[in-house]
């Protein structure tokens, strides 16, 4: 509907059966979020939102109260519809390239950056990843693979940095093409990891900081090995899925306080806790949801596994 009316939304997910409401409640970043950041940066203008307080009354929420109802998983109320940011519609194309070393791989990743119009989405996978992706052309396994969405004006320069660091391997001009990119990012090719090696079980942990291109071999020391890296560009630097063998719940929670002491941010997806404006949400929830009915468990001061937040995305 926005691209039919010229419009381009500021950020939407990976996951392609989202709704709107359901991002906003659940996700936090995904295509977009390199220019826009979070949906907590302004990407939300407001929102119907129907506590479950017995009143049957349903209330317009904007600014800074917004900030109890974005990413708290529907726990202080339900959200009815909301308005969202939009920018005029640009032409985007689907940018493919390779490289043979991770250093080469990185050196493209973080000029993106530079480009004077932000891309709005840049995927990379190590070759160990690169088989599983569902890219719509057969990809080198043993090459690393980056993945942009890049406005018109900047294809060539992108093709350009990619063919002098590595080899371009593709661009896709269709709309849909894009779309489909973007089912290959964040969290996803971990799952096509998964489920191409259905023998092992893998787990990943959501990271970001400048370690994962500068001392990617810290990053991978944390777990027991091998461990893969699949990397997203994010405003200020890169974020990482750090991909391990999984070896148990201990080993898991272990890696968190060593990847802080790296300078490596961390959100754990291994828990299912509201782990966002906690206090706000308690405070909100205790009018809009006295009786403790929407999403019940989810929204606790004091959880019993470790939900940190700083991973930087902002």
């Amino acid at each position: 509907m926005g691209r039919a009316a010229g419009r381009d939304i500021w950020m939407y997910p990976s996951t392609k059966s989202s709704t709107v409401g359901g991002f906003i409640g659940g996700g936090s970043a995904g295509t977009g979020t390199i220019e826009h950041r979070t949906t907590a940066d302004g990407f939300v203008v407001s929102a119907l939102v129907a506590p479950m307080d017995g009143s049957g009354d349903m209330r317009r929420i904007t600014g800074d109260e917004l900030d109890a109802y974005i990413h708290t998983y529907g726990v202080t109320g339900i959200l009815v519809d909301v308005e969202i940011r939009t920018d005029p519609a640009r032409d985007w194309a689907a940018v493919y390239g390779s490289f043979a070393s991770y250093a080469d791989l990185v050196a493209v990743h973080r000029s993106l950056l530079d480009l004077p119009q932000l891309p709005r989405l840049a995927s990379a996978d190590e070759p160990a990843l690169v088989p599983t992706l569902t890219a719509p052309m057969t990809l080198d396994p043993t090459r690393f693979s980056l993945r942009v969405i890049a406005e018109a004006s900047t294809v060539a320069e992108v093709e350009r940095r990619m063919a002098t660091g590595g080899e371009h391997v593709a661009t896709l001009t269709d709309y849909t093409e894009t779309d489909r990119l973007s089912g290959m990012s964040y969290n996803h090719p971990i799952w096509f990891f998964q489920r191409g090696n259905p023998d092992r079980t893998f787990f990943h942990m959501e990271s970001g900081g400048t370690p994962i291109w500068d001392d990617p071999d810290a990053v991978r020391e944390v777990y027991d090995g091998p461990v893969h890296l699949h990397l997203e560009l994010f405003g200020h630097g890169p974020g990482a899925m750090i991909v391990a063998e999984y070896r148990g719940e201990e080993a898991v929670l272990a890696g968190i306080p060593k990847l802080d002491a790296i300078g490596v941010g961390v959100h754990s997806p291994h828990q299912w806790y509201v782990d966002r404006n906690v206090e706000l949400a308690i405070e909100t929830a205790r009018v809009t949801d006295p009786k403790g009915l929407l999403n019940p468990g989810k929204l606790t001061a004091a959880p019993p596994v470790d939900t940190r937040v700083n991973i930087g995305v902002r």
